[in-house]
């Protein structure tokens, strides 16, 4: 039953509970004390529950209004949001076109300027794959590592076809044999520049042919001193323009120097180790280049 129809009973019931105690006796007087103390225990409770609903109906406004705040401050926040992202999208769209703009400059540098970039980068291409053949050849470690791909060379062309023109260029020089590499590490020697200046040329391989003027107990088995030039020149030595001391280890001595003599023609592959100051003869010193042996040959005897 609705409230407003409860209310209206216990009205109605209370109006008749008057007109009935005014025209009764002592029987219908109590009956009618009964009814009205139920009908004013309805009312009660119509009253506290009419004062609940008031308290609930007041509580639901209040959440409407915080519900009303709270939906306009989101509103606000889907504007500003809707903002951002429309100025997000304009400036992306601005940085596309700028970017295309500069794809489209660059390509039509490339086209001004290509033979000049691609003469350069050639030029550069070149030179690594000469240092790094160089390198490689010499080496052991994997070819690729020996190699450095810039972003130069990329015009010419990728890592992996730079790797193949170094492979190409050092696995020879790798499956050389060992006179190979020492005929190929191994230059011929000046003998004014050596002499002048003998620390500039410390750790150079030499290839030279040399006569030996002094080979005694005094040199040693393994070593003489000798005059020698970058050319053959025969088995007289005042023909020959340096002088120096040459040194071999046991192996090169043994094999190599075993036959030679003092005054035999060889020729002989060295590293240049310093300078040798001796006595001479006549009672004064005299300083040669110093050589030690890597490989010797008998060319002729005297």
């Amino acid at each position: 039953m609705g409230m407003s129809k409860r209310i209206a009973r216990s009205l109605s019931i209370a109006a008749v509970l008057v007109v009935l105690a005014s025209g009764c006796g002592t029987g219908a007087t109590d009956e009618l004390d009964a009814l009205r103390t139920e009908t004013n225990e309805v009312i009660a409770g119509l009253e506290t529950d009419l004062a609940a609903r008031d308290t609930t109906i007041t509580d639901l406004a209040a959440e409407l209004e915080t519900a009303k705040d709270d939906a306009s401050a989101l509103g606000e926040e889907v504007t500003r949001l809707s903002v951002s992202l429309t100025e997000a999208e304009s400036a992306r769209d601005q940085a596309v076109a700028e970017a295309a703009a500069a794809s489209a400059r660059e390509q039509e540098l490339l086209v001004t300027y290509d033979s000049e970039i691609r003469a350069e980068a050639q030029t550069a291409w070149d030179a690594e794959v000469a240092s790094a053949c160089a390198d490689a050849g010499a080496g052991s470690g994997a070819i690729v590592s020996y190699v450095t791909h810039t972003d130069q060379l990329a015009v010419i062309g990728t890592r992996a076809e730079l790797v193949d023109a170094v492979t190409v260029c050092a696995q020879p020089l790798r499956d050389r044999s060992a006179d190979e590499k020492l005929d190929a590490d191994c230059s011929p020697g000046d003998p004014d520049a050596l002499t002048r200046g003998t620390s500039d040329f410390v750790g150079d391989c030499l290839v030279m042919f040399v006569v030996p003027f002094q080979w005694d107990s005094r040199t040693g088995e393994c070593n003489f001193l000798g005059s020698w030039d970058s050319s053959n020149l025969g088995t007289r030595s005042y023909r020959y323009d340096g002088d120096g001391l040459f040194q071999a280890g046991p192996a090169v001595c043994s094999n190599d120097l075993d036959g030679a003599d003092q005054d035999d023609l060889l020729k002989v592959w060295v590293d240049v180790v310093g300078t040798y100051s001796y006595d001479t003869a006549a009672g004064g010193t005299n300083a040669v280049p110093q050589f030690t042996i890597v490989k010797a040959q008998l060319v002729s005897k005297a």
